[in-house]
């Protein structure tokens, strides 16, 4: 067995290696067989790696049916729209077209080459929020880890954004730019596997509404908001419900000057 496994990492070497040659995957996803043992996808669409130099691990490989498939828009597994005046490509709901069957972890690139044209990816939550679903709804069941590129933009309301990605266990958002982002309620709505999250560079000065961000993430064993600004905030009720395994929380740098409802803001 570990012969034959040895054999398919060769031969998928070769295979990757001949890919490589023939087109120019940066920012680009690649899907590719090893084995069908463990169905692990890195869907991975990070810029600014040379892949002619990559490994097959630095590559986004995808296991299943021992079928090798480049895969170059990985936007299309999104709804989304373009900008072609600011050169924006906004992000709006994932489609449900992960593998259903496996553990996923992606990568949102902060840019994005598409007809020859750069485009900067912007999270934008919007249409969900009456329903109460965070973009990536259709596929919460199964993503484990979700990396936002640095330089990655939220739209103008950050509501339910990342909400009930109950399996998510690394969430990495320190690189997502929040500046003129006016709502973050339910942000991080039962992010209920996740025990820590690096918001330390989030720009909080025009948000106004911090109902429920955390609400729910019962995993939570920390968070450093030293240099969040609430000046502007008028609601921070259910705020940290239910974030019953945080036992600190440094709030020095809060300011409730405008804020109207604290309700339930450290229940549970």
């Amino acid at each position: 067995m570990l012969i034959m496994k040895r054999k398919m990492k060769m031969l998928l070497g070769i295979i990757l290696s001949f890919l490589l040659t023939l087109s120019d995957f940066s920012g680009y996803c690649v899907y590719a067989a090893e084995t069908n043992d463990e169905a692990e996808v890195l869907h991975n669409a990070q810029d600014g790696v040379s892949y002619s130099d990559a490994s097959a691990d630095e590559i986004s490989v995808y296991v299943e049916q021992d079928i090798l498939q480049a895969v170059n828009d990985w936007y299309e597994d999104y709804n989304y729209t373009l900008d072609n005046v600011n050169k924006k490509l906004t992000l709006r709901s994932s489609k449900g077209n992960f593998v259903t069957n496996s553990t996923l972890k992606i990568t949102i690139p902060a840019q994005t080459e598409i007809d020859g044209v750069v485009y900067t990816t912007v999270l934008d939550n919007a249409g969900n929020v009456a329903s109460e679903k965070g973009l990536w709804n259709a596929d919460s069941s199964i993503l484990t880890s979700i990396t936002i590129g640095e330089g990655v933009e939220l739209a103008e309301s950050g509501a339910y954004v990342f909400a009930n990605l109950e399996k998510v266990k690394n969430l990495d958002v320190s690189g997502l730019k929040t500046s003129g982002v006016s709502r973050m309620d339910y942000m991080f709505k039962n992010c209920k596997a996740l025990t820590g999250l690096d918001i330390r560079y989030f720009d909080t000065n025009d948000v106004k509404n911090f109902q429920g961000m955390f609400f729910g993430c019962s995993g939570l064993t920390g968070l450093d908001l030293t240099k969040f600004n609430t000046a502007a905030a008028t609601d921070m009720s259910y705020m940290f419900y239910n974030c019953s395994a945080i036992t600190e929380l440094d709030l020095g740098s809060f300011g409730t000057g405008l804020t109207e409802d604290m309700s339930a803001m450290f229940y549970g």
